[in-house]
């Protein structure tokens, strides 16, 4: 029998906690060891039940959700931090890009997606809401030169393609179908490509690329992407 997902859930409001664990709890692969009504407890939880996925809200007392997700990557590496937050501003944006999130979804997602989004960063990729995705975009101005980076290798065709597909918040599953390529080819694709760019996850090698103009806004295909 598979393990399950453990999730750490962390939100100053009961009533979001006890609807999001009730949600979860009904799942066959997961479940909810621990809810947080703050970062200091947040922080505490994740180190006593090593969660697979810490479900973060950003604004809460005593210590908000950057800050708490930073030290709980510091203890507790391998768990994966999904922002859940009610705010798109761009300072929240700019700060969850710094602390190595695998996501951020809005309170206005609904179950579904709150479920499909902790299965997909549990398994390694990362998933954006698309409202957050397309704001990073548009306050992206992409420059022809690319920044001096500690390699100088550029990305191959299909390490950009890839990039270009995971901007449009594709799992590796569908870029795979996408690009005829096998899932594990993708995978190793991205290895190559944060080793390239001195990136640590998905979305930080997707705003480099752009930033630097390795990849432009323009080139991003247009097909489905990972919201339904």
């Amino acid at each position: 029998m598979m393990s399950k997902i453990k999730v750490l859930i962390v939100d100053d409001h009961s009533l979001m906690r006890k609807g999001i664990c009730g949600i979860i709890n009904h799942q066959k692969d997961m479940e909810v060891v621990g809810e947080a009504a703050d970062g200091l407890q947040a922080i505490k939880l994740a180190k006593e039940r090593v969660p697979d996925v810490v479900l973060m809200d950003i604004v809460m007392p005593e210590l908000n959700g950057i800050q708490a997700a930073k030290k709980i990557k510091q203890l507790v590496p391998m768990a994966h931090i999904l922002f859940f937050s009610g705010y798109d501003d761009e300072k929240y944006i700019s700060a969850v890009l710094k602390v190595d999130a695998s996501g951020y979804l809005l309170k206005n997602s609904g179950g579904n997606m709150v479920l499909k989004a902790i299965r997909t960063i549990s398994r390694g990729d990362s998933i954006m809401h698309p409202l957050i995705m397309d704001k990073m975009l548009k306050r992206l101005k992409p420059k022809r030169k690319r920044k001096e980076k500690k390699s100088n290798e550029k990305l191959s065709k299909r390490e950009i393609q890839v990039v270009e597909l995971g901007a449009k918040g594709l799992r590796n599953k569908e870029i795979a179908q996408y690009m005829g390529i096998s899932p594990r080819t993708v995978h190793a694709h991205w290895n190559n490509i944060f080793k390239k760019l001195g990136a640590r996850s998905r979305v930080e090698a997707i705003m480099e690329s752009l930033e630097s103009g390795l990849v432009l806004k323009n080139s991003i295909p247009k097909t489905r992407g990972d919201e339904e």
